[in-house]
């Protein structure tokens, strides 16, 4: 009876958890809270925390931490995907060394894009665009004082051809 209850126990906690070696990173996809996680992270923790100002993320007991000029888990590093139960994009992006790095999108429930920021080491640079639930440009902020302010409230929604980023 032990022995089954100790199958049982191991079996349930491998569901929606599973992992990929790609090279220094690994691939870890697993569920929480009706969300769908597909991550990268790296294999070693050998990277040194250079910016005590920024934001790092890390993975750590199948959940996605995040602390500020430090980590305690494994940094996450390559693409980050988010899907609800359906398979519908939530939030998409990519870390570099457990900094946000590159385009990050994020989605409506009825899958319009939601918004766009771009990333460098962590810090959010360019212009952060708003579109609303049919897809349409409806706000655009600029920083200001490591704060987003508005640049243009649009009078009429705007469709726009958003740009895709291709990242290896």
């Amino acid at each position: 009876m032990k022995h089954l209850l100790l199958l049982i126990a191991l079996t349930v906690s491998l569901v929606g958890f599973g992992q990929t070696k790609l090279g220094k990173t690994q691939r870890l996809s697993f569920s929480d809270n009706g969300k769908h996680y597909t991550v990268e992270f790296l294999r070693d923790n050998k990277v040194v925390v250079k910016w005590q100002n920024k934001k790092y993320y890390y993975v750590s007991g199948q959940k996605i931490h995040h602390a500020q000029g430090d980590f305690s888990g494994l940094l996450l590093n390559g693409n980050y995907i988010v899907e609800n139960k359906k398979g519908d994009l939530i939030e998409k992006g990519h870390f570099k060394n457990g900094l946000k790095s590159g385009l990050w999108k994020k989605w409506h429930a009825n899958g319009q894009l939601k918004e766009t920021v771009r990333y460098v080491k962590g810090i959010p640079v360019g212009t952060k665009k708003v579109y609303n639930e049919e897809g349409e440009l409806v706000n655009t902020y600029k920083r200001k004082d490591n704060q987003w302010v508005s640049s243009e409230k649009l009078e009429e929604p705007v469709q726009e051809e958003v740009e895709e980023e291709v990242i290896e």
